[in-house]
């Protein structure tokens, strides 16, 4: 297990990725899509597999689009490849790609992030829009400093500008990268360009998810199976 605890003496802010890390968007995007599409797909890691394709390229390829667009074309691929008979069912696709408030957050969520919350202030670096990470910004239980979208941003994660970004704004508060603790369940957005851009990163490894494998070239400074973990991997500075 990579690192073994995390020195907070050196820790003045905590940036979090939100949907897999904070949020179980597995079970939230699950929900959302029809009943009939999920049982045609016949396999939920398959279904989850697909859905974590298709967000990649299209974030990729429109970087300038809104997140329940995203959603949306997502939505046209997986009733294309799993039940051709949904395409142009314009309530479900609604239905879904509006559904991102409502993805329940992991029962640990605002536990530990009230926990971590005595010790620096939270962030939230994300890739979603403004108006969806609203809704869930109600049901965290806990003060966010300021939270950094897609949207506002102008790009997805991985991008570098993402994390640029959110250095740029960290430093306007006097608060260095190698000051900065970036825990995500992704390493693919989040680890590797978290620390390209000189933050330290814990990688939230929740086990079989369709993001969250391990990816060539990542080494998180720390790495829990929960938040709850990296609470109790973290002590306080001398």
């Amino acid at each position: 297990m990579t690192g073994s605890a995390i020195d907070l003496s050196s820790v003045r802010a905590f940036t979090f990725d939100c949907y897999g890390t904070l949020v179980d968007w597995e079970t939230g995007l699950v929900a959302a899509l029809p009943d009939a599409l999920v049982a045609a797909a016949c396999d939920r890691r398959a279904l989850l597999a697909a859905y974590a394709a298709s967000e990649a390229r299209l974030e990729a390829i429109r970087p300038d689009a809104a997140y329940p667009e995203i959603l949306g074309a997502v939505f046209d691929d997986l009733a294309v490849r799993f039940l051709p008979e949904l395409v142009g069912d314009r309530e479900a696709r609604d239905r879904f790609r509006f559904s991102v408030g409502d993805w329940p957050e992991f029962e640990e969520t605002s536990a530990a992030l009230r926990e971590l919350a005595r010790h620096a202030p939270l962030f939230v670096l994300s890739n979603v829009d403004e108006a969806s990470f609203a809704k869930t910004r109600e049901r965290l239980g806990v003060a966010i400093e300021d939270v950094w979208t897609a949207e506002a941003i102008g790009s997805y994660k991985p991008d570098p500008a993402n994390f640029a970004y959110a250095k740029a704004r960290l430093r306007e508060r006097g608060i260095e990268p190698e000051q900065v603790l970036h825990v995500a369940e992704s390493q693919f957005h989040d680890v590797i360009p978290g620390r390209a851009a000189g933050f330290r990163t814990v990688w939230v490894d929740r086990g079989g998810s369709a993001s969250g494998g391990e990816q060539e070239g990542a080494e998180p400074d720390l790495r829990v199976g929960s938040l709850l973990e990296l609470v109790a991997r973290i002590r306080p500075g001398p």
